[in-house]
């Protein structure tokens, strides 16, 4: 009984320790958009501009009473998953060496922040590490059974999720001989991925809406054209020849995409707002990719690396506006916990995060020239199995920057909900060094 109870306790003691910010903060952290997943929690009604998967998961977890469950069950789903990469990666390192891990990634990443935060960012690290232990070798039937159900649930909750998927497994596909990585795996994850493209659009459907990932998908990359000027240089060559209904309004198109998104006087809400059908939108969208290919190459390339550099977690922690939705929602739907929610750090503006956010930087600087360093002397968990792993982070991290700087926007919170993973590539490479088992598992690479 003490096997089994000491390795289950681990990860509720893991969880704890991912989730300290929302204890700090006396409420679990809230972001501007987070009201719209509380309210289709309680309504079902599915979200104009995002899958309604998360929502379902706030209602599960939280019952519609409080949002502690809700922090607390996505962090635990997070540390089962990093408690069993440590034992395919480093099987010697057992439970102090998991707890000691998940301490590190929790002071010293912006892990925790992510996970303290109701946001459906919160199950990007668990898509990524599920995906990750389904490539990997080893592994029971009910832990392969345990990573696809995560996988599949984690890609409801986002639609970038499925995006980031399918780029990680398309480059797999092209370096997996290099590996010589299990065909079976591979194809295990690339069918896991197909029922997640077919699950989102059959679970709005079964919920009132039209089969599709995301309602407002065109407003979302409209908005994203807004900014780069593209849709500009698109009117100004086609308005003359073509009646678009942006056309009348082609003088307003300038400056930041959150006026063109947010702002009730731009021209989206003019022609029919998030809810209208936008059918414009995509031919515009299709037309300019046709006639400006090499701009949005440039464009898709300087705004990923804008956003590799762009990780500062604490982005969750500004304090809510009482006009905000989240605020309003806040207040309606969980009054039980809205007197802790106005004492909360966060709305005080007491988080103090700027030593924090050193510390965040100048762990992933000293993660990267460790992993340097150990490569280049020859660390014994520099092997065929950690470099996998470490291909596999640069993947996620790489694509997570394009699908979300490409199509939506640069910002802090699309690189902290990644960027631990290099960390987490230095703790395996030194936790598994020199180890048997990391050795073994190295062979068992087919």
């Amino acid at each position: 009984m003490r096997n089994a109870v000491v390795p289950v306790g681990a990860v509720v003691l893991g969880a704890l320790i991912l989730s300290w910010p929302a204890v700090y903060n006396g409420c679990p952290l809230i972001y501007t958009d987070t009201g719209t997943y509380m309210e289709s929690a309680f309504t079902l009604h599915v979200p104009a501009d995002r899958p309604i998967g998360y929502s379902l998961f706030i209602r599960l977890a939280g019952a519609g009473r409080s949002l502690w469950p809700v922090v607390f069950c996505q962090s635990l789903i997070l540390a089962f998953l990093l408690q069993r990469l440590l034992r395919r990666v480093a099987p010697r390192c057992e439970i102090r060496g998991f707890v000691l891990s998940c301490a590190l990634l929790a002071a010293l990443t912006g892990l925790p922040w992510v996970m303290g935060t109701v946001f459906a960012d919160a199950f990007t690290p668990a898509f990524l590490l599920s995906l990750l232990l389904l490539l990997l070798p080893g592994g029971c039937v009910a832990e392969t059974a345990a990573c696809a159900a995560i996988f599949v649930l984690a890609n409801s909750t986002h639609a970038t999720h499925l995006l980031v998927s399918t780029l990680i497994l398309a480059a797999l596909g092209g370096v997996r001989l290099a590996f010589r990585s299990s065909p079976c795996r591979y194809g295990l994850a690339v069918l896991l991925l197909a029922v997640s493209w077919l699950s989102v659009p059959a679970l709005n459907v079964a919920l009132g809406g039209g089969f599709h990932i995301s309602h407002a998908g065109n407003v979302i990359v409209m908005g994203r054209m807004w900014e780069n000027g593209i849709l500009n240089r698109f009117l100004d060559e086609h308005c003359a020849e073509k009646k678009y209904a942006l056309c009348e309004y082609r003088g307003e198109v300038r400056g930041h995409s959150g006026y063109f998104l947010w702002n009730p006087q731009s021209p989206l809400y003019r022609t029919g707002g998030w809810q209208a059908p936008h059918d414009e939108y995509g031919r515009i969208i299709r037309e300019s990719l046709a006639d400006y290919p090499l701009m949005w190459i440039e464009e898709s390339a300087r705004s990923t690396l804008s956003q590799l550099g762009a990780f500062d977690a604490g982005g969750a922690g500004a304090p809510l506006s009482t006009r905000t939705w989240a605020y309003r929602v806040m207040e309606k739907r969980f009054p039980g916990e809205f007197p802790r929610f106005l004492s909360s750090r966060q709305q005080r503006g007491a988080l103090h995060l700027r030593f924090f956010r050193l510390v965040q930087y100048a762990a992933v600087l000293v993660s990267l020239g460790l992993i340097t360093g150990g490569m280049v002397f020859g660390r014994p968990a520099a092997d065929r199995l950690f470099r996998f792993i470490l291909c596999f982070a640069a993947m996620a991290i790489v694509a997570n920057a394009a699908v979300c700087a490409s199509i939506s926007a640069s910002d802090d919170r699309y690189g902290a909900r990644v960027i631990w993973l290099i960390p987490l590539c230095c703790l395996l490479m030194y936790a598994g060094g020199g180890e048997k088992g990391g050795r073994q598992a190295d062979r068992d690479m087919p």
